[in-house]
């Protein structure tokens, strides 16, 4: 551990430059040419340069302490030993620093930029600094005269050009390929070549050889065997050999010996550092080029036969295949033996020869074809889709053609499946019956569909590019899409005024957020929908719920009237039999009869109102109807009003109660005269046949239900009077409502409960000012008109005799029932529940002839009690009343054989004749 700090501390990095940096410089001192202190090749340079390079230009300090010392040492001046303490690492620092600038971080000569960059930066610039400082430092220190300063720059830049060139090359290299990889083969060859080489050295430069030209052209021979250390090694053992190379020059010429050795030694030194430079440039010039070729020639390699793509050689004369890679292989599914030696049309490789051709004429134009698309044939019959790209380059003096091609056969598939997407969005988008808008970050709208621009009451042109954010005057609708910006999903409801138009549509608007790949937040999508249909529906369901919850409350008022209103009948009937004529008492009993039965009519007004008011259902020729009423429908109108009717000849016959559709024409005509007041005007009644589809019918009963398809009988009561706004047409069925002065019984809300009860639908139109006009639709009955039944003119009967059970939880009905069987000679025993009436039956079956069930009871209901009655006696004689219409009662005891139907309220006379009717 204490080694390793000691290793990595910067004292003693700067300490062991120090000395390394003094014994080099004593080496080249040693070979001093002028004066003894300018050396032929200066390795200091070489070695600080090296140092530098690898471990940091921080360690100057160890290069200025080592020259200073060397120099003090040996020349002995303070100047000059000074000035080589500042110009030495000066040098060095500047190589550094322009090799790092336009070279790179680590000069390992494996690239010709390296070479290049040693040669011309670090031996030729940075050694003027020192050539400079240096000469300058001889001349004051008195060793040198100011005549000499050019010759010894000269010799002093040359001396540190070749250190940088032979030693800084030897130092980095070993530096960055310390392992020795070679094999025992390599290891006599760069034996044997540096053997040669010393021994080429030595004969040139030791005189052993007799003339002058033969020296010269054994030094020149060293060039190919430094060179071909250089190709065949690399760049470590190449500058190795330089420095042998150089050190036997250096040695030889020191000596005296050899070519070049000249007159002067500046002119020796000349010749040296030329000789010296060539063979270093030369060989690290050749390591690089040799090296950058290899690791070219490695790369396409790899690239060529790791590639997944299909890449092939082929000659461009005939597009022979000359080589393979494996993506090829793996692609096509053809193997090397398949294709090496053949051409692409041989294989059958090309879909489409023409394809070829378009390749070949674009090389041929260009030199290279990019991006063409064409169809190839696999080996196992398959076709694929390929991009291929393709370039001319020259094999052996011979065109071929390298191409690469890449399967797109999925991607092309994938674009075509989101083509169809794109259009099925686009589709959808632009058909949607809901509006849609897309908007950008900033809540600008960057495209709608036409539903869209329908709903907002604008166009296409004025909508893009609108800026919700700014310009809605909405409020809810603006802070709706910020929410979506937000990054929340917001629903907005309201009434919309359109920007260029006052149009109000009610919408519901829900805005979402858009996100791109990287998830933040793009934009949003909106949807428009306009919920005006959907207000009117449920505006219609509010009033049918109002028209229900009113229905069954008059149904329920209607039942109950009735029952006291067959009390009252039945009483104040038997009380009028027992009174004469000139009773002072019979005209009040009359009067009272009377006035029950008025209070009948208003029950069947309510019964009317809730759709149960049919009580004797029969075809009717509504024609014969209107015309039997005509001459009081005139009477009841005002005078200056003119009753004009319009009646269809052959008119189908309708089903329904008589007495309840002569009240809807009664009422429509009233209300028309009534409509027209004091001004002169005309009332048309009008009869007809209409057919009713599925699409486009405009008529719907006031329930919000369509009418089935079909024909229907029309009655059309149509005036001129004053018409009515939509707050009024609105309000005309509420129970009650009139637009006169006061207000008396239900009116059209009875028109329309009888309307519903008949199966049929009313429809009303109207403009303020232009009059009014009321359409009634009656299904088509399907039986032919019966004449009316007529009532016995007498009540008496030889049927005498009998027992009725009487099952009724209303007191006063059983008691008036009761009254009216014993003044008819008759026995009558009463229950007031189902459950007691079930009991009696029991105790007394044998002697009851006939049961009169009431049909709503609050313990257990007459159906019920039917079916247990049943179970007792299958023969049972049971006779239903109920205050409901025939109607709506008789289909759902078909099943239980029910000897028939008493309608509630009835008088003494209706009641006998439906018991004895029952009788044996």
């Amino acid at each position: 551990m204490i080694t390793n700090r000691l290793l990595d501390s910067y004292l003693f990095r700067v300490s062991l430059l120090t000395l390394l940096y003094f014994f080099t410089a004593l080496l080249g001192v040693q070979m001093g040419a002028v004066t003894h202190t300018i050396s032929v090749i200066w390795p200091a340079s070489g070695l600080a340069l090296a140092a530098l390079l690898l471990y940091g230009k921080n360690l100057w300090p160890g290069i200025a302490l080592g020259a200073f010392l060397a120099t003090w040492l040996t020349n002995g001046s303070l100047i000059f030993a000074l000035s080589t303490a500042v110009s030495n690492p000066l040098e060095t620092l500047l190589a550094v620093f322009l090799l790092n600038r336009f070279v790179g971080k680590y000069i390992r000569f494996n690239l010709i930029r390296d070479t290049l960059g040693l040669a011309f930066l670090a031996a030729f610039l940075s050694p003027i600094i020192t050539a400079v400082l240096g000469t300058t430092g001889l001349v004051l220190s008195g060793n040198l005269f100011w005549d000499e300063f050019g010759s010894t720059w000269w010799a002093w830049w040359l001396g540190d050009a070749l250190g940088i060139m032979v030693v800084a090359p030897f130092l980095l290299t070993w530096a960055y390929y310390p392992q020795i990889t070679w094999t025992r083969k390599q290891w006599s060859e760069i034996i044997l070549h540096l053997a040669f080489l010393a021994a080429a050295s030595l004969l040139a430069f030791a005189n052993l050889l007799p003339t002058a030209i033969s020296l010269i052209i054994l030094a020149y021979i060293l060039f190919p065997l430094v060179g071909w250390v250089s190709i065949k090694f690399g760049p470590r053992e190449a500058t190795t050999a330089t420095l042998l190379a150089a050190v036997i020059a250096i040695w030889g010429t020191a000596q005296g010996h050899g070519p070049l050795v000249q007159e002067s030694s500046l002119q020796t030194m000349l010749y040296l550092w030329a000789y010296i430079n060539i063979v270093a440039v030369v060989t690290l010039f050749m390591s690089s080029t040799t090296n950058e070729r290899q690791q070219a020639e490695e790369r396409f390699r790899k690239a060529f036969h790791t590639s997944p793509d299909s890449i092939n050689l082929n000659r461009l004369a005939d597009g022979v295949y000359i080589d393979i890679n494996d993506g090829f292989t793996q692609i096509t599914g053809y193997t090397r033996q398949d294709v090496i030696g053949k051409s692409s049309l041989e294989v059958n490789i090309w879909a489409d020869p023409a394809d070829r051709a378009r390749l070949v004429a674009g090389l041929q134009a260009n030199g290279y074809v990019r991006g063409l698309e064409a169809q190839f044939h696999m080996k196992g019959g398959i076709t694929i889709t390929g991009l291929m790209s393709a370039r001319v380059i020259e094999i052996d003096g011979e065109a071929c053609i390298l191409s690469v091609t890449r399967d797109i056969s999925h991607r092309k598939e994938t674009e075509i499946a989101l083509r169809r997407s794109e259009e099925r969005y686009r589709m959808i988008f632009q058909h949607s019956p809901l509006g849609i808008f897309q908007f950008d970050a900033g809540g600008v709208i960057v495209d709608c569909n036409d539903k869209f621009v329908d709903v907002i009451g604008s166009s296409r042109e004025r909508l893009i590019g609108f800026d919700m954010l700014h310009r809605l005057r909405d409020k809810d609708m603006q802070t709706s899409v910020r929410q979506a910006l937000d990054g929340r999903i917001s629903r907005y409801e309201g009434d919309y005024r359109s920007v260029t138009a006052d149009k109000v549509t009610p919408v519901r608007v829900i805005c979402s957020p858009l996100s791109d790949d990287q998830g933040v937040i793009a934009g949003g999508i909106g949807i428009v929908e306009d919920v005006t249909e959907q207000r009117r529906v449920e505006a219609a369901m509010r009033q049918a719920q109002k028209m229900e919850s009113l229905g069954v409350l008059a149904g329920g008022v209607a039942h109950d009237f009735n029952n006291l209103l067959v009390a009252i009948l039945g009483q104040a009937s038997i009380a009028k039999m027992h009174l004469s004529p000139d009773h002072p008492a019979f005209p009040a009993v009359e009067k009272s009869t009377r006035a029950a039965e008025q209070a009948a009519e208003l029950t069947r007004q309510l019964l009317a109102y809730s759709g149960q008011g049919q009580f004797e259902i029969k075809a009717i020729d509504l024609n014969a109807l209107i015309t039997e009423n005509l001459h009081l429908l005139r009477v009841a109108v005002p005078t200056q009003v003119e009753l004009r009717p319009e009646l269809t000849t052959a008119l189908p016959l309708i089903d329904g109660d008589v007495g309840q559709i002569q009240q809807v024409v009664m009422n429509l005509v009233l209300n028309a005269a009534e409509a027209i007041g004091e001004s002169v005007g005309q009332v048309v009644v009008r009869t007809g046949v209409e057919a009713v589809n599925e699409t486009g019918v405009r008529v719907r009963r006031q329930m919000g239900d369509p009418l089935l398809p079909g024909n229907y009988v029309t009655l059309t009561v149509q005036d001129d009077g004053a018409g009515m706004d939509t707050a009024t047409m609105s309000r005309i069925f509420d129970p009650f409502f009139t637009t006169k002065f006061t207000g008396r019984g239900l009116g059209l809300a009875a028109v329309q409960g009888i309307v519903h009860g008949h199966s049929g639908a009313l429809f009303v139109e109207s403009q303020v000012n232009e009059g009014t006009t009321f359409s009634v639709y009656f299904p088509i009955s399907q039986e032919t008109a019966v004449p009316p039944k007529q009532l016995p003119p007498q009540l008496a009967s030889d049927k005498d005799g009998g027992v009725v059970l009487v099952i009724d939880d209303e007191i006063w009905v059983r008691e008036a029932a009761v009254d009216i069987l014993e003044m008819a000679g008759l026995t009558a025993v009463t229950a007031d529940s189902g459950p007691n009436g079930i009991a009696l039956y029991r105790e007394r079956r044998a002697e009851i002839n006939l049961i009169i069930l009431d049909l709503s009871m609050p313990e257990m209901d007459g159906e019920t009690t039917l079916r247990l009655l049943k179970q007792i006696n299958p023969e049972v004689c049971v006779l239903i009343s109920s205050g409901y219409s025939q109607w709506e009662v008789v289909p759902r005891f078909a099943e239980l054989g029910v000897a028939g139907f008493l309608q509630k309220p009835y008088g003494v006379a209706q009641f006998l004749q439906a018991v004895r009717q029952h009788l044996p």
